[in-house]
């Protein structure tokens, strides 16, 4: 209730509920977590709209996900735009799944 409105939203809290199912590629098997490629298009739209309000920078936007496959996407997406960082949690949690920086994805 103290901090101000966030610039070029209706709302400050966004809720998005969708009925896109979890991807279920190949590329995903060898991943062992989820994934939704719908839903890192649209987060990745969301960072896109809310950078160009000219208000925040990409340092300013954070996601949470529970999922590795999930993040994998969602890093590789706002790469491509934005600077990326990651926890050493992470980081660890990607190396974990054979999941490296340097591991690229075809959207």
């Amino acid at each position: 209730m103290n901090v101000p409105n966030v610039v070029g939203m209706r709302e400050n809290v966004f809720w998005l509920d969708h009925r896109r199912d979890e991807d279920t590629s190949e590329d995903d098997i060898r991943v062992k977590s989820h994934s939704n490629r719908w839903e890192v298009d649209m987060a990745t739209a969301l960072v896109r709209h809310l950078v160009r309000q000219g208000e925040y920078s990409s340092n300013d936007i954070a996601f949470l996900t529970p999922y590795t496959g999930q993040l994998r996407k969602l890093r590789v997406s706002l790469s491509k735009d934005f600077e990326i960082c990651l926890s050493e949690r992470d980081l660890e949690a990607l190396a974990a799944e054979g999941l490296g920086l340097d591991t690229e994805e075809t959207p």
